[in-house]
């Protein structure tokens, strides 16, 4: 019989999943803390983006392939969803699931890899899709989100100046940006970048204002098409 273990860093999404799937399932569960669990146990962890990570990486490192894990959150950027998945975590759920679907999850991944909130799933097809930054590329772009010209972001670097313009072409051109601007809009809205989300959640004076901005930015850019229609769901 499969067991369930459920740790949260959020101690009331801890509660609420624990009591979710004590009244809609009839597995058995263990709710423990983070320091507890080790990677040798057999079952499904349900947990937090950075600690499912983290457990992912440790069970991958020592070869125990016995743990499905599946992370509860709202980091549910492209970016977000990618690593993720590249990192073996088996199941994404969205901080708002229902038990319905917590307990889907967890029968669906009995027998398969991957379970993801159906509303990420075109979002997951289109991480998929796109071509990865390297980690030099990363690097450029997170200077370059600093406000760094391309001189600055060379001596912080240590690379030549010529290295990084060819770096930013090719990060611009798998990002589909056609300015510098534009590159860095498309990755904030990707999870790239990390972004004020209090202004973008409309607690902020200025909200409207930042939206309106980074639209015009983007322009009619296709990769970005949906996210600023439910940006306000990322937390």
């Amino acid at each position: 019989m499969t067991m369930i273990y459920i740790t949260h860093k959020e101690a009331t999404v801890k509660a609420g999943i624990s009591a979710m799937l004590a009244a809609n399932c009839d597995l058995p569960l263990v709710s423990l803390d983070q320091s507890q669990l080790s990677c040798s146990v057999r079952g499904t962890l349900i947990t937090d983006y950075d600690h499912g990570m983290q457990t992912a990486e440790e069970c991958r490192a020592r070869c125990e392939p016995g743990l499905k894990i599946i992370v509860v959150t709202n980091r549910t950027r492209e970016w977000d969803i990618r690593n993720a998945i590249d990192g073996g975590i088996h199941g994404i759920l969205t901080q708002d699931c229902d038990a319905g679907e917590l307990a889907e999850a967890i029968l669906h991944l009995q027998s398969e890899t991957l379970f993801l909130s159906r509303c990420i799933t075109g979002r997951a097809r289109a991480a998929m899709r796109r071509e990865k930054l390297t980690s030099r590329e990363l690097q450029v772009l997170r200077s370059l989100g600093k406000g760094l010209c391309n001189k600055s972001i060379a001596r912080a670097l240590g690379i030549a100046e010529v290295t990084v313009k060819i770096h930013l072409g090719n990060l611009m051109m798998k990002l589909g940006a056609s300015t510098r601007t534009q590159a860095i809009v498309i990755a904030n809205v990707l999870g790239l970048l990390e972004f004020d989300l209090e202004m973008v959640n409309g607690t902020h004076d200025r909200s409207d204002r930042w939206m309106t901005s980074r639209k015009e930015a983007a322009g009619g850019n296709t990769r970005t098409t949906g996210y600023f229609d439910d940006i306000s769901s990322l937390a």
